[in-house]
Formats: structure tokens, sequence, C-alpha cells
């Protein structure tokens, strides 16, 4: 029976419980263009996902493991993965269990069958049948020879290499199937005429100064002549059945015969061998100094004696491989850590033995690492496959490895794994309406693939079902019906298999995984896939089968191809959009064809370029200069005077440059300074929005490069260059420099024009209703960021404003969630607090740092010293405040302590019959709604854990749980699995979208109903109104129907009054609001706020008024016959 164990409800290794802070007190009972000009929006600490956030080392073994899964590989071995969170990031790890004393399980050496010829693990695996499971195994030449420095014992074949002096540390296997990790030595000599003489090596990637070493047939290609590179005297005597057949000062190449060896000495070693004559016997003699294991490899680390830690280097962090034994002796334990990439940081050796002693490990050895680390497992009825991730993103050619040998099984069939056909994350889901693949993998008892054809079945059959139900088939599909859990089972003969899978609601939208295909060529090929989501957030990819394309086929041809669809081109040149319908839910995806690459300006005019700077302090300047072929434009800059971030600019001028076609890259050649600056470029869209984009992370080069950066797809065309600079968050670099730019070049695709699709409107704001008297209500604003030195600045004036109309409408408290000031220096906190007491007199409010908050001073002590802690908890009447610390981009960055106390406030919640919801609220979003998506969480797997813990504690609980932040400079609402996720926009800085995306400036009333189930919680998204304006309908005549449609001004914006902004319409007496359909005798007329429409019954006259953030407007409607 297989066993899958997926473990999303967390565990914490060596924790010690924290105090949770509970009902923590609420805190107290300058213009806008620098803001504009920093776009540090996306300047964020940690905003490049290119690696793992990691920390310093800290005493705290604090760890969090999640994402676990269990699969048992063969009787006696096992494979378990899970990632861990601690408070130096991220690991996921691979783990083999395997215990020796299980009949027909063995563990054997691997290699190539040639000492110096690596290989990928995966073809070692396959060189012998019976082999299910396998790591890499010992460090090795890796620049030369490639063969292993330690030693290698193979069941069948022996000793095949020795240890080289100073790699003796091993693991062995004794005949009596017991591990041990010890050292183990070579005992070789030659025994000539005139005596014997000492060996120092067999089959090593280098004879040892002064010594003698055996090269046999297990050696391989490599020419011997490597193993003595830089010894002046050497002799290389071949030896054949016993007899000297040569003796030359050139060691051999190619392959050497299986009778032959050839022994290799330098320096004294030469020396040793020069007597040596063709017909001379010669007996050559090699075993290791102790009792031979049947098995052995080598490492190098001893990294646990009896339990305890036997090395002290906690600071080299990298991709790990390591093997354990338990306290028996007779139990392996296979550990490999991915490393240097974003989803795992990799590990210390203090760090790899730890987790080894968690495993169960007395005793541990380090295996080779790096990119080498490399883990295979076969699942129950199929082939071994690479479980971890390597480094070098797939696997290196190794010398040696240690692999799992399952003796042959009886081949009949004893059980059934169901599995998804695709091994795609959500394939466990289905939506009502659609479909999913299952497949039967058939095995014996020794998990041994064995062919099936099983009869298949679902339970209940009101959830889901099977397409023909009592055929034999290795596949089923599998239909969901309704929301809820189908089990669905197979047998064949006397075996059987279940698998479980979530129906979920139908499908209410769709989307691609890919914003654009973009065909560079016609040679080339891309893919996508479709994803589904229900009304409720909850989401799985969509089989191929359930989606209706279509296409212009003279241009384009689509294919089905696993869990998804294969574009091929048809023309050099063109664009096509693919139509996808799934249950009758569309959407569109834009295709194009070619590239051509244009130089957009020349950049040899000091007249098409400007400089500036931010802050003041800064200085930047421009100037031509000579270039790479002819002028080019310099920007000399000093990011000095000021411990904030430091930015500066070189404009297009007098307006931004049109980009020419659908922009796919652009790029600049840059003459370096090598002072490290982060290079950025921004572009603007048809709306006006800008879109950071990074050129470089660090302008870390002298001399001229050529840098390049990816234009989203998505962006509104047409899209124009406003500027490109460098710029400086971190407060303890402080220089200045000179950046030449030239040739500012575009690589354009024909244009697709793809049509919209209506923005998805999340139920949790209410759009056209009051927050109703049976709700609590709290206040949320962010994203003032004003700065002491201009108190009153147009800044300060919105944040007061904002305060007020807060003030103004009487909540319970107000949470300021972030970048309420521009810069973390005292002053700028002490204006902060003054505003806010002066404003809010004594309202309650607490104070969630954003980023902004900390620049300056690079942390929060002067935030602290004003306002306190940033991280607290607390409850008010039945819902639990959890607030966290995002200043630094990550919740980690801001300390591993929140983490666990997020997860200690979730479970306590959990049983606690008083808490009825849970609030989290931190400044930076899970997930920026901008295509270009800098303004989040910079770690995505942080991000998916908060998500994964709020959805698992809603489903587990019934309780309610929601997360809201800031940041993204949008007012934007959306829901994942079940848990709404809000993001409030700005306060006072310049939004960063379009007035109809949730570009404008406002604040947030939130209303909470504790007794509600579904409902609990609704938010007002309430703009800044200068002016509120509503379109006059006219004289109608009945029967007669027209739009009619509110905006708000606010600072030159116009916004519609519509989704995400909240409104209250009203009708006087005779002026219903509602559908037509909903009409009464008496009615003059009807306006349904969803649609617009207003609708003219019978003659009469009535008004029509619109109400937003207290601001009304009211007009006649007038019906005549």
């Amino acid at each position: 029976m297989t066993l899958r164990l997926r473990r999303t409800a967390l565990a914490v290794a060596a924790a010690t419980a924290l105090p949770l802070i509970v009902a923590a007190p609420p805190i107290a009972a300058q213009d806008d263009d620098h803001a504009r000009l920093i776009e540090d929006r996306t300047a964020t600490a940690g905003s490049d996902k290119s690696e793992a956030p990691q920390v310093a080392p800290t005493a705290t073994a604090e760890q969090i493991t999640v994402d676990e899964e269990t699969e048992p590989v063969a009787p006696g071995l096992v494979h378990t993965s899970f990632d861990q969170y601690g408070p130096r990031g991220w690991v996921r790890a691979d783990v083999l269990t395997a215990e020796l004393d299980q009949p027909g399980l063995a563990l054997d050496y691997l290699s190539s069958g040639q000492v110096s010829n690596p290989q990928p693990l995966s073809q070692m695996l396959q060189r012998e049948p019976g082999f299910v499971a396998g790591t890499n195994a010992d460090f090795f030449d890796i620049s030369d020879t490639g063969a292993p420095l330690g030693v290698g014992v193979d069941r069948e074949d022996g000793l095949i290499h020795a240890p080289a002096d100073g790699h003796n540390t091993s693991l062995t296997i004794e005949a009596d199937r017991t591990a041990e990790i010890t050292d183990v030595y070579l005992e070789a000599q030659v025994t000539t005429g005139a005596g014997s003489l000492p060996t120092t090596n067999l089959n090593s990637p280098s004879v040892a100064r002064d010594g003698i070493g055996i090269y046999n047939s297990f050696w391989g290609d490599v020419a011997r002549r490597r193993t003595v590179d830089g010894a002046t005297n050497v002799r290389a005597v071949t030896v054949t059945d016993g007899v000297v057949t040569s003796n030359t000062t050139m060691p051999g190449e190619g392959p050497i015969p299986g009778a032959a060896v050839e022994i290799v000495g330098r320096d004294t070693g030469a020396t040793a061998l020069e007597d040596l004559q063709p017909g001379d016997e010669v007996d050559v003699d090699y075993e290791l100094k102790e009792p031979g294991p049947v098995v052995a490899a080598s490492g190098n680390v001893v990294l646990l004696r009896d339990g305890e830690l036997a090395t002290g280097n906690d600071s080299d962090i990298h991709p790990r491989t390591a093997v354990g034994i338990d306290d028996d002796d007779d139990r392996l334990i296979f550990l490999t850590v991915d490393g240097r990439q974003v989803n795992s940081r990799g590990v210390s050796l203090v760090e790899l033995g730890e987790m080894l002693r968690d495993l169960g490990a007395e005793d541990a050895l380090n295996l080779d690492g790096g990119g080498s680390s490399t883990m295979l497992a076969r699942e129950a009825g199929e082939e071994p496959a690479v479980v971890n991730s390597p480094s070098d993103g797939g696997q290196r050619s190794v010398p040696n490895g240690l692999g799992f040998h399952v003796a042959p099984g009886s081949g009949e069939l004893t059980d059934i794994a169901l599995e998804p056909a695709q091994d795609q994350e959500g394939s466990r889901r289905v939506h009502a309406g659609l479909t999913r693949t299952l497949v039967a993998n058939g095995h014996d008892e020794t998990l041994a693939a064995v062919d099936s054809a099983p009869i298949w079945w679902a339970d209940p059959m009101s959830v889901g079902r099977v397409d023909r139900p009592g055929t034999r088939e290795e596949t089923v599909v599998v239909s969901g019906l309704r929301r809820g859990t189908v089990r669905v089972s197979a047998t064949d003969r006397d075996a059987q298999g279940a698998i479980k899978l979530q129906v979920l609601g139908p499908v209410e939208r769709i989307d691609t995984d890919v914003e654009q295909v973009a065909l560079p060529s016609i040679d080339a090929t891309r893919g996508f896939t479709v994803r589904g989501y229900d009304r409720d957030g909850f989401s799985t990819w969509v089989e191929p089968r359930d989606v209706d394309l279509a296409y212009d086929r003279a241009i384009i041809e689509v294919t089905a191809s696993g869990s998804g669809f294969t574009v091929t081109p048809r023309v050099d040149s063109g664009s096509a959009v693919i139509a996808l319908a799934v249950d009758g839910v569309q959407t569109y995806l834009g295709v194009t064809i070619g590239l051509v690459s244009e130089v957009v300006d020349p950049m040899d005019d000091s007249a098409d370029w400007t400089a500036s700077s931010f802050p003041s302090v800064v200085q930047a300047q421009r100037s031509v200069v000579e270039g790479r072929n002819g002028a080019a434009i310099a920007l000399d800059y000093s990011l000095t005077g000021t411990t904030a971030t430091r930015a500066a600019y070189l404009n297009a001028s007098p307006a931004p440059l049109r980009l020419p076609g659908s922009p796919q890259r652009v790029g600049v050649w840059v003459n370096g300074d090598g002072q490290g600056a982060w290079l950025r470029a921004v572009v603007v869209d048809a709306s006006g929005v800008n879109s950071t984009l990074n050129l470089a992370a660090s302008v870390n080069w002298t001399g001229w490069r050529y840098v390049s950066t990816t234009v989203p797809a998505g962006l509104q065309g047409p899209l124009t260059f406003r500027r490109m600079y460098v710029v400086e968050t971190d407060r303890n670099k402080q220089y200045g420099g000179r950046l030449v730019f030239d040739d500012l070049t575009v690589e354009s695709a024909p244009v697709v024009d793809v049509p919209d699709v209506p923005a998805v409107e999340d139920r949790v704001v209410l759009k056209n209703a009051e927050l109703g008297a049976d709700r609590w209500t709290f206040a949320v604003l962010s994203d003032a960021q004003f700065v002491a030195a201009q108190p009153d600045s147009r800044l300060v004036a919105q944040a007061r404003r904002t305060l007020r109309e807060i003030k103004a409408v009487d909540p319970d408290f107000v949470v300021v969630n972030g970048d309420f000031v521009d810069t973390g220096f005292d002053e700028d906190f002490e204006l902060a607090q003054r505003i806010l007491e002066e404003e809010l007199g004594d309202l309650p409010y607490y104070y969630v740092p954003g980023n902004h908050e900390a620049y300056g001073p690079g942390d929060l002590s002067n935030f602290r010293a004003v306002f306190g802690e940033p991280v607290r908890t607390f409850d008010h009447l039945g819902t639990r405040f959890v607030l966290l610390d995002s200043s630094r981009g990550s919740f980690l960055l801001g300390g591993f302590a929140q983490v666990l106390l997020l997860q200690q406030a979730l479970e306590e919640a959990r049983d606690d019959s008083s808490i009825s919801n849970v609030v989290v609220m931190a400044h930076h979003p899970t997930e920026d709604p901008a295509i270009v998506d800098n303004s989040e969480l910079s770690d995505d797997k942080e991000a998916a854990l908060l998500r994964d813990w709020l959805a698992d504690f809603r489903v587990d609980t019934g309780k309610g749980a929601a997360y809201i932040a800031a940041h993204a400079g949008v007012f934007h609402a959306s829901r994942v699995d079940g848990v709404p996720y809000l993001i409030n926009g700005n306060s006072g800085k310049a939004p960063a979208a379009a007035p109809s995306d949730g570009g404008f400036t406002g604040w947030t009333l939130v209303g909470v109903d504790p007794d509600a189930k579904q409902a609990w919680l609704r938010a007002q998204i309430r703009p800044h109104v200068d002016a509120l304006r509503l379109s006059d309908p006219g004289v109608l005549l009945p029967g007669e129907s027209v739009d009619v449609s509110a905006t708000v001004v606010q600072e030159g914006r116009q916004v519609p009054v519509d989704y995400p902004v909240s409104a209250s319409w009203s009708g006087s007496r005779h002026v219903h609001i509602g559908p037509a359909v909903e009409a009464r005798p008496r009615d003059v007329a009807t306006y349904d706020p969803e649609s617009g429409e207003l609708v003219a019954h019978r003659e009469g006259l009535g008004e029509l008024t619109v109400t937003v953030n207290g601001a009304s407007q009211t007009t006649q409607v007038a019906v005549q016959s």
C-alpha cells in the first residue's frame, strides 16, 4: 500500500514557548515630486529574488517544517522530502531512510564502471537492474581527471580505488549488514626481484609525492600522465600477467587491458622503478588494511560521533549530501539539502549534523556537496527519478555514488498506487464540471512495476464520477460534480488502491501561467497552462480536454501537451490571439512571432537627456563624452550626504521615448565604474503607469557591457521609456562614480491586440452598500510618505485629511499600515506622532512599520523609540489581530521570532472559543497585483507559507482569516483558498496604477461581524473626494434607459465610481435602487448600480444621489410622456 503524507500543518523543532502578546494597548489613547522620482516602491531591501534570503547565524534552534511528504521506495526504504524554515532562511531537504537488516535490500557502490569517467547518477543506477534509489558520494578531482579522492568498494568487484592520503574517512558496510563511519587505509605493494616497494595509491587522481600508484582496468581512458602533473622524475611500468612489458618515462593513455596494470612512480618512487626491465616478474598486491568491508565510499568531515557534533563549521553555507547511522548501526539515513537557490539557501556543516541528529543519526559523515548533491528515488511502480533540486540546474556528472538495490520480487500484482497522470501542483484538485486524469501504477511486494488495468469507481458519486465505470483501464478520467471530497478507488485481481480528490466549486474565472507567448522566431515553441478559480479563490490547473480554443490557424498551431499546450508558429513574423474558454468562462492570450532589434536613441545628444536626483543632497550631472562608436551620455553621481535611499536619474527629455512595436526587452550599453550601484529603468504604459525594471542588480564591472531586461508582457501599449537610474538602499554605502550610457535599444515583436477581460471583483469590497450597524469597524491608512523637513507639504496635508475623515466615522481603532513617513529619522517620527495625536485625539491607533520607516537609519530603532515594538497581537471583540514587521521586505528579515509568534497566535486561536476570526496585517502584500510584481514580500515561499497557514486555519476551524497589506500603491482585493487579501492604497503618495484599477488616494474602513461565518469581513474603500460628479440623464420617455455614472475628482485624477470604489446610491421616493425587474407600480424610474442603467417607467420627477466617502451629489430624474 502506498503511503503519502502531505503535512501542511507545521512542526517546530526545539521550540520554546513564546509569550503571546495579547491585548497589547494601542499607541496613544514635502511635496510629491520626490516620491515620483525615487520610485522606491520597488526598491525595498530584499526585493531581489535571485537567491534565498539569509541572515546571520543565531543561537536559536527553532525550525518550522512544512510540506513534508513520505513515500515508500522499497520494503525497508523510505523517501521523505520537506521544507524547513528557520532563523537563517529556507532549506529544502530529501531523506532516504534504510533498514539494513531488511531482506532483499542492499546498499552498493555506484559508478560508471571507470574511475575517471564521471557521469550523472541516474545513468549509474541504470547500469544494473534492481537499483531503486541513491545519492552521490565522494569528493573528486573535478577540474582534471574526474577521479574520486577516497575509497570505492563494490560488492561484486571489491576494492576499485583507494583513498588518497587525508581522504580516509568513509562509510563502510560490513558483511553482517551493519554500517560504520571509520578511517580506511590502503595496504599495497609492488614486489620485484629486488624486494617490495610500498605503494601509496590505487586508481587515485594523483600519485603522492615520492610515491607509487597502481592503475588497472577500472581506471578508464584518462591519460595517467595527468596523475603526476608537475613532476619531473616519472616512471610508468606496465605489467601484464605478472610480467613487465614496458618501462617508460611517460605514463600511458587510453584504457588499460583487464590483465594489465600500470605502475606509476614519481620523484623517489620513480627512481625505485627505474631498474625494472621487460620480462621481469612483478607481483602487485593491494587491499585495505582492516578486514575488508563489502561496500565503502569516502566523505570528508565527520559531522556526528556518538550523537555529539564533531564539527564547528557553522559559516560555510552550501548544498550538501551526507549520511548518518543510527545507534544500532543497522539504519542508514542519507540526506541531501538543496542550496544556492531562491527556495533553499543550503546549510553549514553544523546545521547538517543537527539535521541528521534530529533524523535519528548517532554518527554522520559529510559527502560531496555543492553542485554534486543529487538524490534519486522511485515511487511505487515507477522508475527512479531525481527528487532533489541540484544547484547546477540538473545532474552533475560525478565519479561515484551509493545506491540501494532490491532483490527481484514475485512480479505478481500486490498493490496499486493511484496518482494524477500529471505531476503538477494542485493535481489532487478538480473543479466541479471539469476533469482530472488519474493513472494506476501497479506493483509487486517490492514496489517494482507490474502492469495493471483495474476497474475504477468513485465515492460518493454525487461529488465525482469516473468515466466508463466497470471497464478495465490503466488511466481514468474523473469528473468533478459538486464541491467536496471524492475517493477514487481501483481494483485489479486482489490488488487495490485509492486516492482522494478535492472537488472545488465551478470555475468563475480563468487565466494562464504566462501573460503572453513570445516566439522569437519560426523555429521556437512555447508552452502555457490554463488555471481555473472558483468563487472562493480555490484554484487548480485545467486539463487541456476541458479547454476550448479559437485562434488563427494560418499563423500558429496550438497542441495539447501534458498539463498544458504548446504553441508553434507557422509564419516568420506576425501575431495572434488565442481565445480560451472553460465551462463558458473566457480569457485571451496574445502570441507574437519574430523580434526586431532597434536603437531607439543613440544617446549622443545631451539635449535629449536631463539629470536629477533624490534627495536633494545627492548630486547628479550629465554630459556628452566619448562612447563606443562616437558620442555617449555620462551620468556623474554622488550617492552621499544621507543614509536614506539615494538615487541619481538620467531622464529622457523633453518627454519619454516611444518604444516601437510590442517591446520584449530593453537594454543599453553601460561603461561601468565598479561601484556596485543598483541600475534600474522605468517604462510607462498607455495609462501613464510607471513600471520599474532591473537592468543590473549591481554595477560591479568596469568597461563596456550591454545590459538588458525583459519588459513584462501585459503592459498596455504603446510603451515609452522614461528614465534609467542608479539607486543605493544600504545606509552604510556612501560613494560616487560615473556611468556612461550608449545606444538605448529595444527588441520588439509585432503588436498584438488582446481583448480586455473584466476585472475580478472580490465580494470583500462593498461596492454599493453600507457596512451596516451589526458590524464594528476599524480604519486602515498607509503610504502617506511625508518628511519632517516639509511639515507643511501636500503629503502632510493629505495625511491629516485622511485622519480627519477617519475620525469623522468613529471607528473602534485605526491601523497605520506602514510608510506613513518617507524616512525613518527621529524628527520624522516626532512629526508623525504629533500628527496622529492632533488629528485622532483619543481614538486608539496601531502603527505597523513599512520599508520607509527603516529608511535612513537602516532599522527600526527610531521607530521603536517613539511607537514601541513593531510586532504585536491583540484581541478585539472576538477577532485576533497579528501585526507583523515586513520593513525589510520579508518577515524573516524582521526577525524569525515573529514567524513563530504568528504560528502560536493561529494555533491558540484554533481552540479559543472567544476568538471567531483572525486578521493578519503587514505592510507588504503576498502578491503585487501589478504586472511588474515588485511590490510584494520578497520571499515567495514565505508568502506561500502565510497563505497556507491562513487557508488551513480557515478550513480546519471554520473561523475567518484575512490578510491586510499596503505598499503596492493600489487599492485591491483578492481571495486565495477562501481567505480574503486586501491591499490598502496610498493616502498621500501618488498611486502606482490607473484610477480605474485602484490607483487613487484614500483609505479603507473595515467592518467585522463576529457572528457571521462567510461574510464576517467587509470593506469600504474610500477615495479622497475633491469633487464628485454625477452624469445628467436628461429627460426620458417611459421605457427609455440611459447609463448614469459618477466620477470622483482628486488632484487631477478622474476616478470612476465603480469597483473598487465603495459608494452608496439612493433615490427619492419614486426612484428605486435596483434592477428594473424590481420596479414597483409607483416608481418613476429604477437605477441599477451594478450595470449603471437608469430605466424610466412612468411620468414623474425624482432624484438620484450618490455618496462616496461622505461626499454626495444628486441629479434630477425626469420622465415625460
